[in-house]
């Protein structure tokens, strides 16, 4: 065989291995679409995972907000405005309710009650239905004018 014919041939080879490597290596440095494809399925879910989380919190936080707004309605519905406070701070103390010292600061200087019975809140007037009879007790005149009441010295009526 001819000296130069066998060099041309290996040279031929060396360059054909050499392309067949460059190519792998081009594979091989590309990501394959399955891989991209469980890349964003996982971060998809990542993504979900921690939604789920804030509207699960927010969730539990909106429910302790309206037990405690149910605890504090049922505790100032007395009609005494001592036993309101006693009822508020009892529950501040067994920390049933948010800012106990503020709950307990407030009930000194306001004094919150509501009457006792079943009770309607209408404006900034009370309802007071425990005999199924409706009794307006307000406590300005123009509270009794927006329930289309007539005013007489303290009480509202029809």
């Amino acid at each position: 065989m001819d000296p130069s014919l066998e060099e041309r041939r290996l040279e031929w080879e060396m360059r054909s291995r050499s392309r067949e490597l460059d190519l792998k290596e081009r594979k091989a440095s590309r990501v394959s679409p399955t891989l991209l494809g469980l890349l964003a399925a996982t971060v998809g879910l990542l993504g979900n995972v921690v939604v789920a989380y804030y509207n699960n919190r927010a969730s539990m936080d909106l429910e302790r907000f309206k037990s405690q707004s149910s605890l504090v309605l049922e505790a100032i519905k007395t009609g005494d405005p001592d036993a309101a406070c006693r009822n508020l701070e009892f529950l501040a103390d067994l920390n049933r309710i948010d800012n106990p010292g503020q709950i307990k600061e407030q009930c000194k200087k306001i004094h919150p009650y509501l009457p006792a019975g079943n009770n309607e809140t209408v404006g900034s007037c009370v309802i007071s239905s425990p005999a199924g009879t409706k009794e307006c007790i307000v406590t300005d005149q123009k509270a009794c004018g927006n329930l289309a009441g007539a005013w007489r010295g303290g009480s509202c009526g029809p």
